[in-house]
């Protein structure tokens, strides 16, 4: 019984933390969408190797 239990757990902290990094990975593309800008003034992209 201890085993099914602990099992069920387990389980559920999988799902909470999958669910988590999907939520995490949402949330970064959709802050990044948006204009640059900075005090009103447009902001220029970091070069690619930085």
């Amino acid at each position: 019984m201890a085993d099914q239990a602990r099992r069920g757990v387990l389980k559920g902290a999988a799902a909470v933390g999958a669910l988590a990094a999907v939520g995490s990975a949402a949330a970064q593309v959709r802050s990044n969408s948006g204009p640059k800008e900075l005090e009103g003034k447009p902001v220029p992209e970091a070069p690619a190797g930085a």
